[in-house]
């Protein structure tokens, strides 16, 4: 990611102890929470606080980079009362249907 200049982005990582937390609750932890431990949860981007250049280029870099497959969605004032089990249930619903329309 450095080469798309995108280092200085702080991530937080979820595990199972998180899932019942609101995302604005997830989002208050200081960085890099969760890194190294083990997670059920499904695979899930969650951005918040940055451009919607910003969000174009980290997703062309995750793309271009052959990273894994995650479900993506960036922070709305709606999803951030949400739990975060909530939203990956929703994610997962939505990614469904939308694999079901091809």
């Amino acid at each position: 990611m450095e080469r798309f200049r995108l280092t200085d982005l702080p991530a937080l990582f979820a595990t199972g102890d998180d899932m019942d937390r609101t995302l604005s609750e997830l989002l208050s932890l200081a960085p890099p929470h969760g890194r190294g431990q083990d997670s059920p949860l499904p695979r899930a981007i969650i951005l918040a606080g940055i451009t919607e250049k910003e969000l174009s280029t980290f997703m062309a870099a995750w793309k271009h980079l052959g990273l894994p497959r995650q479900n993506w969605a960036t922070l709305t004032p709606t999803s951030e009362t949400w739990s975060l089990i909530d939203l990956l249930t929703e994610l997962d619903l939505e990614r469904i249907a939308m694999s079901s329309k091809s």
